[in-house]
């Protein structure tokens, strides 16, 4: 990216992140009326900044308020490129609810800016510096201890304080990036918090008359939804769980029950840009080295390699065939934003050895951005599936 492009990139972070917080702010029911209508114009000046003169003479609250209601590319700028998964994103889904894609986009996209100095503790949640200071609190570690504790961010980013100090042995406190759920009021209800069956951290709760429903915000598209009855509650005991979603076909669904843990003080979990941006992706890491072990048993699988660097990339894969062994370079990637992606890409050293970047297979539609952004000789990207075919292929000597 040219350096003319720079500003173009960064009014366009600032306006997605800016329509995010406004939809975040008009959904949140502890906010005062004032306080999220001066959020709202906040927003909006950061937005009309991001327009060219004459179409920000246009851009007044009600057609702002209005926006947040449709497609997210209807308050974009006119020439802005981006992929349709996020021009087309309905920012509220169709209960008035802030939609779970919305806090994946501003994940990708969250920059500092004067929208998120406001007191309220979504926009607190700084899940771009977070990932930065866990990343570094990681490589600071002995090689015989980086990939344990990337691991233990996969199997243990939540629960009770002293079950969590016991996995994490001599590396707790090194890696100090928890918090009480206590504090979360968005992760309760009736003194109560549930763990996403896949990940292990706190649910999303939304809570409406006797009735609540409970999501994990990374894994709803693939069925991690539920409702709770609270009228039913009794006691002591926790609201118990109905699962509502239907999970992913090309997934394995977890047996794991979900079932209520108290939301005290000493129940922890991660940062939320801690566990979207590790935990979550480390358990996409894990799912594909599991995958490609069925694929090919006598694959061998190293995780977090120390070298050239730590994280450098995410897997090194050696799958012997008919003519020697092949080495696959691998850094598995779930955004929303493929332009984004690549951005974040290309702004690190470039590879001395061909990166092989793998998506979700349903963001199949990212492939042609990311073939067009991406230095050909140093990244290759596919998704789930093909690269799987590609490594059998391989082991096959068909490629």
């Amino acid at each position: 990216m040219s350096s003319a492009d720079s500003p173009t990139v960064a009014r366009l972070d600032e306006a997605i992140t800016a329509c995010c917080l406004a939809a975040a702010a008009l959904t949140d029911a502890t906010l005062a009326p004032q306080r999220v209508a001066q959020i709202a114009m906040d927003c909006l000046g950061l937005l009309r900044a991001a327009h060219p003169a004459h179409s920000a003479q246009g851009l007044d609250m009600a057609v702002f308020r209005r926006g947040l209601q449709g497609p997210l590319g209807s308050l974009l700028p006119a020439r802005s490129e981006l992929p349709g998964e996020v021009s087309n994103l309905h920012l509220l889904d169709r209960q008035g609810q802030l939609s779970e894609k919305v806090h994946r986009l501003c994940r990708e996209h969250l920059v500092p800016l004067r929208a998120l100095e406001v007191p309220w503790p979504w926009a607190r949640m700084r899940a771009e510096q977070q990932q930065g200071r866990l990343h570094e609190a990681l490589q600071q570690l002995p090689p015989e201890l980086y990939g344990r504790a990337r691991m233990l961010c996969i199997t243990h980013p939540a629960g009770e304080a002293r079950a969590l100090r016991r996995a994490w042995g001599d590396l707790w406190g090194k890696v100090d990036f928890f918090e009480p759920i206590s504090e979360w009021p968005w992760a309760q209800v009736a003194g109560w918090w549930f763990a996403c069956p896949l990940c292990q951290w706190p649910m999303l709760v939304e809570v409406e008359d006797h009735r609540a429903r409970a999501r994990c915000t990374a894994h709803a598209w693939r069925g991690v939804r539920y409702t709770l009855d609270l009228s039913r509650t009794e006691g002591a005991a926790p609201p118990r769980l109905r699962l509502t979603g239907r999970p992913s076909s090309k997934q394995e669904w977890p047996t794991r029950p979900v079932v209520g843990r108290p939301a005290s003080s000493d129940h922890l979990a991660f940062q939320e840009g801690a566990w979207y941006f590790t935990t979550v992706a480390g358990l996409a890491e894990k799912e594909l080295r599991d995958r490609a072990h069925k694929e090919v048993p006598e694959a061998r699988c190293e995780m977090w390699p120390a070298d050239p660097y730590p994280d450098a990339y995410d897997m090194r894969l050696t799958v012997p065939t008919p003519h020697g062994e092949r080495v696959f370079y691998i850094d598995v990637k779930d955004w929303m934003d493929a332009a984004a992606l690549a951005r974040a890409l290309v702004s690190k050293p470039l590879p001395d050895k061909p990166i092989s970047v793998v998506v979700p297979d349903q963001q199949e539609s990212q492939l042609p951005t990311l073939k067009a952004r991406l230095p050909a000789s140093h990244y290759r990207p596919f998704t789930v599936t093909r690269f799987l075919d590609h490594v059998a292929d391989s082991a096959r000597g068909r490629a």
